[in-house]
C-alpha cells in the first residue's frame, strides 16, 4: 500500500477539496479519505498527501489523481 505522497518543486497551492482519482479511467470515491495530513508548505514548496492504505499497488490499472491549484 502507498501511503504517502511528496511532491517538490510545487509553486501553487493545491485546493485539496478539489481531488479527484480514477483507477483504469474509473472514478474512485475520495469524499471518505481522512485528509487531516495533508498540506502545502509553500516556503518549501511541497505538497504532501497522507492517508493510510490510500493507494493498494498490487491492484491492477494505472491510478490518476488530479486537483485544481488555488490561485
Amino acid at each position: 500500500m502507498l501511503d504517502v505522497i511528496e511532491i517538490f518543486g510545487y509553486d501553487v497551492q493545491p485546493n485539496f477539496s478539489t481531488l479527484q482519482m480514477r483507477r483504469s479511467g474509473t472514478p474512485v470515491a475520495t469524499d471518505t479519505l481522512d485528509k487531516s495530513k495533508w498540506f502545502y508548505n509553500a516556503e518549501k514548496r511541497i505538497v504532501h498527501i497522507e492517508t493510510k492504505n490510500f493507494i493498494d499497488l498490487c491492484s491492477d490499472g494505472d491510478v490518476e489523481i488530479s486537483w485544481k491549484n488555488i490561485l
